[in-house]
């Protein structure tokens, strides 16, 4: 088979690392140990700062060691990361988990496309790059949504059954990984001057105007979204749902938010850039309804969230990429990626506490004058520096 077996490898590999059964059930988990809300945020939180630190630094690590080993990292960090939330109950604990999952997390993170594009090169078939690469995100969505159904009969035995099964799965990664073929390249060789070219190129992002206009944006709906993922678990238990259905909704979810993924492109044809990236701002709307009112029938809200979600993914990946040049492209996409991180381990506490302090309602209220305000500035930039 050779080098081509990467390819769909690549495709099992990501549908089994987004198998996680834990997802939907992890935020009820946290309230059978009397988790407050705050500790809930600063645990993501923690997951987000450690795939922020680490995330340029594993770039460098694949180019160096390889693709393939730094993928076999990530399985192990990932079979870490479940055993300790298999089988202890402590706070503390479970931030070293997050961590240890934000460190796998960060190894996986632009590794498995290098991997995929360079595989495609030796063979002389990067023209099939694209549709590799969107069969792998399709397989990332398939495997996160299946997982959530699963989950949902699973917890009906045991809130522990599915942390049980998730470190089976994750250990699954580590075979994967010892089965793929390193494609011929040629390798990086480790230098002086590594840190300094990317604090040039940090600067470069936070000073280039249209570049952080954008990441403005891009990092508070990737923030909102996050946010939003974790607080509608409390809105459901605020509701009265049986954590089984987390799972089925969560899986749902998902799936309407690959849907807002591939239809971006078409609904950008129809309605325009300019719009699209108006649309953007519906989040806003959607907490400020969940923060007036308390109601299963307004779940459709929170799958719309999603949708939005997924929409906005190519939109500000292509609306980001064509003001990059190709030979800083996927350091300073590293560096975009940072700043999302940042805002959300910035605003996630935050909003955590404030939940504890006031309610969950009044926080969406709160949280959707923040989001609009950020959001209108944000379209603001992007048309003065005539983006859209």
């Amino acid at each position: 088979m050779g080098v081509k077996s990467n390819v769909w490898k690549l495709y099992i590999f990501r549908f089994v690392s987004s198998f996680s059964l834990i997802a939907p059930v992890v935020v009820p988990f946290y309230f059978s140990l009397n988790f407050t809300n705050t500790q809930i945020f600063v645990l993501t939180s923690i997951y987000m700062v450690a795939t922020c630190l680490f995330e340029v630094p594993s770039g460098y690590l694949a180019d160096i060691v390889g693709r393939r080993k730094t993928l076999f990292l990530h399985g192990l960090m990932y079979v870490i990361g479940a055993l300790i939330y298999a089988f202890f109950s402590n706070f503390y604990l479970f931030a070293l988990a997050q961590f240890i999952f934000g460190l796998g997390g960060s190894f996986m993170s632009g590794t498995t496309e290098a991997l995929n594009y360079d595989s495609l090169r030796q063979i002389k078939q990067t023209r099939l790059f694209k549709k590799t690469e969107g069969i792998s995100r399709v397989s990332l969505r398939l495997g996160a949504s299946s997982a959530s159904f699963i989950s949902s009969f699973l917890v009906l035995y045991s809130l522990r059954l599915p942390f049980y099964a998730y470190v089976f799965t994750c250990a699954l990664l580590i075979p994967i990984t010892l089965s793929m073929i390193e494609p011929e390249r040629k390798k990086l060789i480790a230098k002086r001057g590594h840190a300094k070219e990317i604090l040039n190129i940090a600067k470069y992002v936070t000073t280039h105007k249209k570049i952080r206009s954008i990441t403005l944006y891009n990092s508070l709906l990737f923030s909102a979204s996050i946010i939003g993922v974790w607080s509608y678990y409390i809105y459901y238990k605020e509701l009265g749902l049986d954590p089984a259905y987390n799972g089925i909704i969560y899986g749902v979810f998902l799936i309407i938010s690959a849907a807002g993924a591939f239809s971006t492109h078409y609904v950008e044809k129809i309605i325009g850039t300019k719009y699209s990236f108006y649309a953007l701002a519906l989040p806003a709307v959607v907490f400020w309804v969940l923060g007036l009112y308390k109601s299963v029938y307004l779940i459709p809200f929170i799958f719309l969230n999603g949708y939005i979600w997924g929409f906005s993914r190519p939109l500000f990946a292509h609306g980001t990429n064509k003001l990059i040049k190709s030979e800083k492209r996927a350091t300073i996409l590293s560096v975009t990626n940072m700043a999302k991180t940042l805002l959300y381990t910035a605003v996630a506490p935050v909003f955590g506490k404030l939940t504890d302090v006031f309610s969950l309602s009044t926080t969406y209220l709160m949280f959707a004058i923040y989001f609009l305000l950020v959001a209108v500035f944000s379209v603001y930039l992007m048309e003065k520096y005539r983006m859209i």
